[in-house]
């Protein structure tokens, strides 16, 4: 019996084309840090456990106390898991099977009610080669299959992740590496741009990134030249 999926067009029919093998990297990395630029600036802790060549499992945990201070914690400081993943890999047929145990579509759950017994989904991730594109088929704990117009427009935040976070690479004019040794913290890891001097100069970066990160905050107060205070999120 046929059961219900999501497919994307043919990714090499766009603008700017994506293959099926930029397609899946780019999910795998999407996967291993689930976090937006909200939720890190309310992030606590971030973890990430290899569990073996195929498995890892990522869990994202949100400041209670940030929360209650914008009024949509507990009250109480408790924590909140936003992400909780266990993704297992099978990279010879492209394929991501993504099991969640707090739900997203409430944005996670409290630290002292999340549990990893029972995954509230299973998705499966498959990129076809030929043509190249994503397929997504998801099951809610019940076995239920999703796959309406709902839920497809969902999974659009998702897809368009995928295919911009390529196209943004390979038209980037300065390309950066993940996982370099760090510049500053000798033994550890960052990430790190190739040289920029082509295109800008030092002081001129770094005051449009002082100002896209002003305008990014709503609340900011700069009381002086040299430093400003990022109040949203308490940072």
């Amino acid at each position: 019996m046929f059961r219900a999926r999501l497919a994307t067009d043919a990714l090499d029919s766009i603008k700017q084309p994506v293959t099926a093998e930029e397609a899946y990297e780019e999910a795998k990395s999407l996967l291993r840090y689930p976090v937006d630029s909200i939720t890190e600036g309310l992030m606590k802790k971030f973890e990430i456990t290899d569990v073996d060549a195929k498995t890892f499992v990522v869990k994202v945990i949100i400041d209670g106390q940030k929360l209650d201070k914008w009024g949509y914690g507990k009250g109480d400081g408790t924590d909140r898991v936003r992400h909780w993943k266990k993704v297992v890999m099978d990279d010879a047929n492209m394929s991501l099977t993504i099991q969640d145990f707090v739900p997203e579509a409430a944005l996670g759950a409290w630290v002292d009610e999340a549990t990893d017994k029972e995954a509230y989904n299973t998705c499966i991730l498959q990129v076809e080669k030929s043509p190249p594109r994503i397929l997504i088929i998801f099951d809610d704990k019940d076995g239920k299959r999703l796959s309406d117009e709902g839920f497809r427009d969902v999974m659009y935040t998702w897809t368009d992740g995928i295919v911009s976070g390529v196209q943004t690479y390979k038209t980037a004019k300065v390309k950066v590496k993940a996982n370099a040794p760090s510049l500053v913290e000798e033994g550890k890891e960052s990430m790190v741009s190739e040289p920029m001097d082509a295109h800008v100069k030092y002081d001129k970066f770094w005051d449009k990134h002082l100002q896209y990160c002003k305008d990014f905050v709503k609340n900011v107060s700069a009381p002086g030249s040299t430093w400003f205070c990022l109040e949203e999120f308490g940072l």
